[in-house]
């Protein structure tokens, strides 16, 4: 390993804060701001890491199991199998927030309005502060892979192992009702994808076949050189977790410099001069630091 590199590893018996069981299953993965968001089941919890401090943060127990997961500003949104709570990360109060029918698998928070997908049910849209008037509100759903858009008052979706495959958008006013919705001109001329990744300005989408989208109307922005199992943005450049590599990208979308990881991390994350990769292991978590100088230009 090169010296831009550093491992962070916690064992079991050494940092009981973010030991894992044998039988721990990761459900969800979020970031919000330099905190990333462990959910797991067996034991229901939320393992925190602040890349910024680069320290673990007290873990977060759950009344239930999770299923899905959604961070804004403080405010945690947890699915279970009925319903949906929000953790106030500070406090680690948790307050109830709505029932659910369906099967609840996404969670996406779009101008403080929880939207959840219930799958053929649709999308169930909830506010999260006491001014908003969204309780209970059913949205036409698209697909899976939900991303939302504060700039836009938008949903987007990305099919799933459908025919043809596309991508959707999904127009919403503050109180989590449909303004409008379009799909993409492009439908079975698409490659499949599993993820939806959106740029800071919020113009445009990256989905995990590497195919970029403008936000506005769905139309082609390009594409880069390769898949994305992951996304980290910084300041004019953009890092892709592509298996055990991180690929740097100028901002013209232009490939730049790569580095190999020492395995397959779960996810990414981006804070100061550093990507963060970690790795969800049987027994240990482990949190690798990439220096950004490690991924300078070739």
């Amino acid at each position: 390993m090169t010296s831009a590199c550093r491992i962070y590893s916690v064992a079991v018996g050494i940092f009981s804060v973010f030991s894992l069981p044998a039988l721990a299953a990761l459900v969800d993965v979020q970031i919000d701001g330099s905190v990333a968001y462990f959910t797991y089941t067996s034991p229901d919890k939320v393992v925190r890491y602040d890349m910024a401090a680069e320290t673990f943060l007290p873990e977060i127990t759950l009344s239930g199991v999770p299923r899905a997961t959604a961070v804004e500003e403080g405010r945690l949104v947890i699915g279970y199998h009925d319903n949906a709570d929000v953790i106030d990360t500070r406090t680690l109060k948790s307050t109830f927030l709505t029932l659910t029918e369906g099967e609840l698998s996404e969670i996406e928070i779009v101008n403080s309005v929880a939207y959840l997908n219930l799958g053929e049910k649709g999308l169930l849209s909830v506010g999260l502060d006491p001014n908003t008037a969204a309780t209970g509100v059913l949205l036409p759903s698209k697909g899976t892979a939900i991303i939302g858009s504060d700039l836009q008052s938008a949903v987007f979706m990305r099919a799933t192992g459908t025919d043809p495959s596309d991508i959707g958008k999904i127009r919403v006013t503050d109180a989590g009702t449909v303004i409008s919705s379009i799909e993409s001109f492009y439908q079975d001329e698409l490659p499949q994808a599993s993820s939806l990744f959106i740029f800071p300005e919020q113009d445009r989408l990256l989905d995990s076949a590497g195919v970029l989208y403008y936000t506005h109307d769905l139309s082609y922005a390009g594409q880069i050189t390769g898949t994305a199992d992951d996304v980290a943005f910084g300041d004019g450049y953009l890092i892709v977790l592509r298996a055990d590599q991180l690929v740097r990208y100028d901002r013209e979308l232009k490939e730049v410099a790569t580095i190999k990881l020492e395995a397959v991390p779960a996810s990414i994350g981006q804070a100061a001069n550093a990507v963060y990769a970690f790795y969800d292991e049987a027994d240990a978590i482990r949190v690798e630091k990439v220096e950004l100088t490690a991924l300078a230009a070739n």
